[in-house]
C-alpha cells in the first residue's frame, strides 16, 4: 500500500473517531454500525485508468480498455453523530474488495442512514466519499494516447508501458448497516 493511500485511511479514521462521543457515565457507541453494500468509483480525474493499451500500425497510443469505473462489494463503518427519529447521518470509512488483491480501494466520506423500522437495528444508508486505490494501472508518463508513441534508438515506436500507482476516485456506497 502507497504512503498517500495510508495518508488517506489516516485521515478517515481521524475522522470516524473524533465524531464518536464518549462519556464516563456511558461507554457505548451509540450511532457507531457496520454495514456490507454495493461500492461504485467513479475515477474522474486525470490520467485514466488503463487495462489494454497498444501502438497500432501507424505508431500512435491506441487504449483499447478503460476501467474508469468499478463496482464491488464494500465493508463499511459509520457513526450516525446526528439522529432523528428513523434518519441519520454521519461519516463513514470503507473497503471494497478485489479481484487481484483483497482489498482494492479505501475510503471514507458521508452517509445518510434510514431505519426500516424505527426501533429496530436494521437500516439502509447511501453514502458519498472519497476513495483511494493503491494499485491503479495507468499508462506510462512517455504514453500519451491519440499521440505518436516514443521512439527507440532503432527508430521503431516502444513497445506500451503502465505505471501502477495509487490514484483517488469518487465513491459512492449503497449499503445494508446493522447500528
Amino acid at each position: 500500500m502507497t504512503k498517500t493511500c495510508r495518508y488517506i485511511i489516516l485521515v478517515c479514521i481521524l475522522i470516524l473517531c473524533l465524531a464518536i462521543p464518549m462519556s464516563a457515565e456511558n461507554d457505548e457507541l451509540k450511532g457507531l454500525g457496520f454495514g456490507v453494500g454495493l461500492g461504485f468509483r467513479w475515477n474522474v480525474l486525470k490520467p485514466a485508468l488503463v487495462d489494454e493499451a497498444v501502438v497500432d500500425d501507424n505508431g500512435i497510443v491506441r487504449v483499447n480498455k478503460r476501467v474508469n469505473t468499478n463496482a464491488g462489494l464494500v465493508l463499511e463503518m459509520h457513526h450516525f453523530i446526528q439522529q432523528k427519529g428513523s434518519f441519520g447521518h454521519g461519516p463513514f470509512v470503507a473497503v471494497q474488495s478485489g479481484t487481484d488483491q483483497v482489498i482494492s480501494a479505501a475510503g471514507g466520506g458521508w452517509m445518510f442512514g434510514w431505519r426500516l423500522k424505527a426501533m429496530e437495528n436494521k437500516a439502509f444508508g447511501i453514502g458519498v466519499g472519497y476513495a483511494g486505490l493503491p494499485s491503479a494501472k495507468v499508462l506510462g508518463s512517455e504514453f500519451v494516447e491519440g499521440q505518436h508513441a516514443p521512439k527507440g534508438s532503432d527508430g521503431k515506436p516502444l513497445a506500451i508501458r503502465y505505471q501502477q500507482r495509487d490514484k483517488g476516485s469518487v465513491m459512492f456506497v449503497l449499503s445494508f448497516v446493522f447500528n
